[in-house]
């Protein structure tokens, strides 16, 4: 659906710059410029002003010295006039127009016809003109006796580039002013901008922006000017109410998500339940006239060499771990009912232990805990059967591994962990450890039963388990019961 409501491309600060700063901008560019052309013609009057005073200044005693004939004070009185800072050269000429002293440069001066017709003119005058193959700004005194006869001609010289240097650097100066004031102006103006709207705008939008990248939590800060504060207020409600309708919506979410995980967990386990009531079917017989041919031959077999005894012993241990693998699929498979009763946690672990075949097991194993132990109601045969598979699954992690069985009552929940002092379970297997068939030991060493059947046993009764690494490095296994299953 089109948004409806007319948007400008133009945020509210290139507004200010468009409107603004940039017709200040430009009349005070405008107001510069003119003043700068002003200032560089009365600069450039100022440069030849004075070139045109050392000029004067020495034109009185070079005319003397021109009249008396002295050569060596024309020399040192024009020496005295390049000395002075600015003067490119400084040349004396007779009315001819023929140079007479030259301090400075003396190539490609003006032509002596030139020279003449100036000194004649009998006026001051300056021009513009190459010496040297450098444009110059040239200024003619004519030199005069005692009696007013004009009998020579004074020229001094500036460069034309020290006049273009000089404009630059006030160009420069100028330009520096003008951008500086510029900068002044607008920072002026978005900086009000920014005290008064700026600021309290950024907010909300700063809001928004953590919204949009995940923080539902965040809310924008009611200051402000009324509009800017009750824009804020409503979009507070607004995000309020969002995260309202947001959860509501994962609430059911995993509601559904567990609906569809428990439903699945159904399905497999009647299809594994149908297929461990085939092979029950298809491999109970045959196993048990197996075992029972297998202890016929071994009682017959009594007194004869061990080459006959050890491969009918080797035979009944393998039918007998067949016959546990049925065992468990028909563990896992079958839907029992539970029987739930008020159990002490340390009752259903020691009978746990107890059930272990062999004496050397049990010796490896600590229980410990708080006292008194807790009162759990739940099926106790199950939660010992969970136990069973946890304590010889860790013992075939290795020869000397040793079990540590603690149960728990905290935070209104109780429970057991499971830790032994094996080689532990790595990242990559624990995602699937409690999936059917799924096994970490090598093959014809376990199953991939032992764990699922755990976990089944567990959400019967509403629990959780978890995995991780205990303080000996190895596996730790932790069974933890919802508060409505301990019975105080």
């Amino acid at each position: 659906m089109k948004n409806l409501i007319p948007t400008s491309p133009l945020s509210l600060r290139f507004t200010l710059i468009l409107y603004v700063i940039l017709p200040l901008g430009l009349a005070l560019t405008i107001s510069g410029m003119i003043g700068l052309s002003l200032l560089e013609e009365w600069s450039e009057r100022r440069m030849q002003e004075d070139i045109q005073l050392v000029a004067r200044a020495i034109s009185l005693p070079l005319s003397r010295a021109l009249e008396e004939g002295e050569k060596d004070t024309l020399d040192d009185t024009l020496l005295s006039a390049f000395t002075i800072g600015h003067v490119y050269g400084a040349y004396v000429y007779n009315a001819r127009g023929e140079k007479l002293a030259a301090v400075g440069h003396e190539e490609r001066l003006p032509p002596s016809t030139h020279l003449s017709r100036v000194a004649q003119q009998g006026q001051r005058q300056g021009e513009y003109g190459d010496v040297a193959g450098r444009r110059v700004y040239s200024y003619f005194v004519p030199l005069s006796d005692s009696v007013g006869r004009i009998n020579g001609l004074l020229q001094v010289t500036r460069r034309a580039s020290d006049f273009r240097e000089f404009i630059a650097s006030v160009r420069r100066s100028a330009f520096i002013v003008l951008t500086g004031g510029l900068l002044i102006m607008a920072w002026l103006v978005l900086n009000g901008h920014n005290g008064a709207i700026g600021r309290h705008l950024k907010g909300i939008a700063a809001t928004m922006n953590e919204v949009k990248r995940g923080d539902r939590l965040q809310r924008a800060p009611i200051t402000g000017p009324g509009e800017l504060a009750s824009l804020a207020d409503s979009l507070n409600t607004m995000l309020d109410s969002i995260q309202e309708a947001e959860q509501e919506i994962e609430r059911q979410r995993q509601e559904q998500l567990k609906l569809n995980e428990r439903l699945r967990q159904s399905e497999k386990l009647a299809a594994i339940g149908q297929l461990a009531a085939g092979v029950a079917h298809e491999l109970g017989t045959p196993l048990s006239i197996i075992y029972g041919h297998v202890q016929r031959a071994e009682r017959e077999s009594q007194g004869r060499p061990s080459s006959f005894s050890r491969p009918l012993a080797e035979i009944r241990a393998q039918v007998e771990r067949m016959e546990r693998i049925i065992s468990q699929l028909l563990d896992f498979g079958q839907s029992r009912q539970i029987k739930m009763r008020p159990v002490r946690a340390d009752q259903i672990v020691a009978s746990a232990v107890h059930s272990l075949s062999e004496e050397k097991l049990k010796q490896r194993v600590s229980m410990t805990g708080c006292n008194p132990a807790p009162l759990l109601r739940v099926d106790p045969f199950r939660i010992e059967q969970a136990l069973s598979n946890l304590i010889r699954n860790a013992f075939q992690a290795g020869p000397e591994v040793e079990v540590y069985i603690r149960w728990f009552e905290q935070n209104g929940a109780a429970g057991y962990e499971i830790e032994d002092n094996g080689p532990g379970i790595t990242n990559e297997a624990r995602p699937r450890l409690f999936e059917p068939f799924y096994t970490t030991r090598s093959t014809g060493k376990g199953s991939g039963l032992g764990l699922a059947v755990v976990h089944g046993i567990v959400e019967e009764h509403g629990g959780e388990i978890t995995v991780g690494t205990g303080d000996r490095s190895g596996a730790l296994f932790r069974l933890t019961f919802p508060s409505n299953r301990i019975d105080s």
